[in-house]
């Protein structure tokens, strides 16, 4: 029987939705870099009229980006529109987007030729139901999944003057694409070799493991935010963001006439998502911000436990390095029944 499936890296093993993904990726790039390029020159780069479009949206939050990131994101976005290998090289089909027009970004890769989906896995197929599996294991349900924190430390305190003032947020991702934002919470005020050790583990977040029907594997996502409070509202941008994502890959499974279940595709494709989406905020933005992480989990039956039948997976290590500093977030998963 397969085992619970840790990682803080996401990947996406189906072609057809992986090149779903990655359209929608390059599409949220495109506005965001657009949105961007508005903030440092907006007459050059102006954003379309309508208040529902991508950049518009996003803009509202980029404008909350750290005040030492908004030179070089000038220089990294200007650089950008004037070299159209890269912005080839780097968006695919999604580079016809004109990123001077006034037409929004969705309308100009709304004329793209739809991602061909007919090769689509159906997913679920072969899964398990949660009374079958609980019988064959033997064993007691599993009730609700939980990430839990167990220690920042501070390796080296960012250039800000004076103490970090370090903060942790998120967004959680459920088995039907549900998203949950995680308020952001104050760690602790941080010098270098700072540690804010939690006894017991705080529970970051959880998600109800009998929600969202019967049928196992289920797979959970988290994006884990750190924050230094003179970093902007990164927060903010990462549920706009969210929202954003869920609603494109919806529209797109719907428009290819996706078969099988619609919400377990979304919530796969979240994650990788957002994944691309902050690893291009901070080609732009530079090293401004701590680059998010997300970790995933995949419960293969409702009664899986962790190696050595444990209710608590093993402690892991997440580093973040950014804004001339570099911490360390310890967590783990727990399992309740």
């Amino acid at each position: 029987m397969a085992d619970i499936t840790v990682s803080d890296q996401v990947k996406i093993d189906d072609p057809a939705l992986r090149a779903l993904a990655n359209r929608v990726a390059a599409t949220v790039n495109a506005a965001t870099t657009k949105a961007t390029a508005n903030l440092v020159e907006p007459a050059r780069f102006p954003l379309p009229k309508q208040a529902t479009a991508l950049e518009r949206v996003l803009r509202g939050s980029i404008g909350g980006m750290p005040a030492a990131a908004r030179p070089k994101s000038k220089t990294n976005v200007l650089a950008l529109a004037g070299n159209p290998a890269a912005w080839k090289k780097e968006f695919g089909d999604v580079a016809v987007v004109d990123l001077t027009s006034a037409t929004g970004v969705d309308e100009q890769v709304a004329k793209l030729k739809p991602v061909d989906l007919s090769s689509l896995r159906a997913i679920g197929d072969d899964a398990m139901t949660m009374s079958a599996a609980a019988a064959a294991a033997a064993t007691p349900p599993n009730k609700e999944l939980a990430l839990r924190i167990h220690k920042v430390t501070c390796k080296d305190e960012t250039s800000e003057l004076g103490k970090d003032e370090i903060y942790l947020g998120g967004t959680s991702v459920d088995e039907d694409a549900d998203t949950k934002t995680v308020p952001a919470f104050k760690v602790k005020s941080f010098s270098t070799g700072g540690v804010q050790a939690y006894n017991p583990p705080k529970r970051f977040t959880y998600f109800n493991v009998r929600e969202g029907g019967t049928k196992f594997p289920k797979s959970y996502s988290v994006v884990l935010v750190l924050i230094e409070h003179d970093m902007g509202d990164i927060a903010g941008f990462l549920d706009k963001v969210a929202d954003a994502v869920r609603d494109r890959l919806r529209q797109e499974l719907i428009k290819a006439g996706s078969k099988g279940p619609i919400e377990m595709l979304i919530a796969l494709g979240l994650a990788y998502v957002m994944d691309k989406v902050f690893a291009w905020l901070k080609t732009l933005w530079g090293d401004e911000i701590f680059s998010p992480r997300t970790l995933s989990l995949k419960l293969p039956t409702a009664s899986h436990r962790f190696p050595g039948g444990k209710l608590d997976s093993p402690d892991y290590t997440l580093s973040y390095k950014g804004h001339g500093g570099a911490y360390e977030v310890v967590y783990d998963w727990q399992l309740t029944v």
